[in-house]
């Protein structure tokens, strides 16, 4: 018996945003996977002051590249102000300017930790201040739709700074999409969001978890069926403070070495691999080991997961060549002495 889950990709047109594909590879003794992303449920929360926002931030691969979902936002209008391009950029700025309005989004329900990335992503050049903007209200007057004032906080250029501003030019979003936001996505979002994750990481905790809730994870994470696993298989989850569950490992005793542990599987949300959840399943698993008299962890792997098995302390024992399924992988034996 061992955990088989099916190999799934995915693109633009099934999540949303870029497209991207997660290759999950297969093995006769074990399945470490890589698990799709998913908008997983995030725990109640008291979420900040709405937030208006006008330039890279009213793009959906933005928002989701920095928070790793689209908040829910509807059309807003901030008055007395001015959109306009920061020379030599690909981004606008707003100041004041009488007269004036700026088309944008009002973004609801902004958890802390969110609105802290934001902050992070605009850095110190922007002045975060409370602004009052119109929306779409309840109701008729004549023709139109009633107008109402909503307080919300808004990414102010400082007037003092002014002149680094083109204000003959403005901002176009559809512009900014067909021309430049691949880049943008490479050289600004994704540093910033690896930069604010190192700076700001989230507490994990190990728990054990149910077979039921390893497959519910599995189903709704990985959109994939689990086979057959050992009836003694144990199962933990990796949680986090605002994110549930994240991660998840499968182990089970080997019955004719008394001694040794397999790995079953292991497998991270696309969104947080490289963030220490593997790494905190894995020294779980040996502590768990240890207390049930193991002395021995052992696992077989695709090629493309020897490396992380080796930074957490496993070593490769044998390996050898397999095709299957017209498929060809390179299956490793590792194992870790505890």
């Amino acid at each position: 018996h061992f955990l088989i889950v099916r190999g799934v990709t995915c693109g633009a047109a099934r999540w949303g945003g870029r497209a991207r594909q997660r290759r999950v590879h297969h093995c006769r003794a074990v399945q470490i996977c890589s698990w799709l992303h998913c908008n997983w449920p995030l725990r109640p929360t008291m979420p900040s002051t709405p937030l208006f926002v006008y330039g890279t931030l009213m793009v959906p691969d933005i928002l989701r590249g920095l928070l790793s979902r689209v908040p829910p936002h509807r059309p807003a209008v901030l008055q007395d102000h001015l959109r306009c391009l920061v020379r030599g950029q690909s981004f606008p700025a707003v100041i004041s300017s009488a007269g004036s309005n700026v088309e944008g989004l009002l973004i609801e329900g902004l958890l802390p930790r969110e609105m802290r990335a934001l902050d992070y992503y605009e850095d110190e050049e922007y002045t975060r201040k409370a602004v009052t903007v119109m929306v779409d209200g309840d109701g008729y007057s004549g023709l139109h739709v009633k107008q109402k004032e909503v307080r919300a906080a808004c990414y102010i250029w400082p007037l003092e700074k002014a002149d680094l501003l083109d204000r003959s030019t403005s901002w176009s979003k559809d512009e900014f999409c067909n021309e430049k936001l691949l880049d943008f996505m490479k050289e600004v979002i994704a540093p910033v969001r690896r930069e604010f994750d190192e700076l700001n990481p989230l507490p994990c905790e190990i728990r054990r978890v149910s077979q039921s809730e390893a497959i519910q994870f599995c189903d709704q994470a990985l959109r994939a069926p689990v086979g057959a696993v050992p009836d003694d298989a144990a199962y933990f989850g990796a949680f986090h403070e605002v994110i549930d569950l994240v991660g998840m490992l499968a182990m089970a005793r080997v019955h004719d070495q008394p001694h040794t542990i397999r790995l079953l599987g292991i497998a991270v949300v696309a969104e947080e691999q490289g963030r220490g959840v593997g790494a905190s399943l894995v020294a779980r698993a040996k502590a768990e080991a240890l207390n049930n008299g193991a002395r021995r962890l052992v696992c077989e792997v695709p090629s493309d997961y020897v490396g992380f098995l080796q930074r957490v302390g496993m070593s490769v024992t044998s390996s050898e060549e397999r095709t299957e399924i017209a498929q060809v992988d390179a299956k490793v034996a590792m194992e870790m002495r505890i």
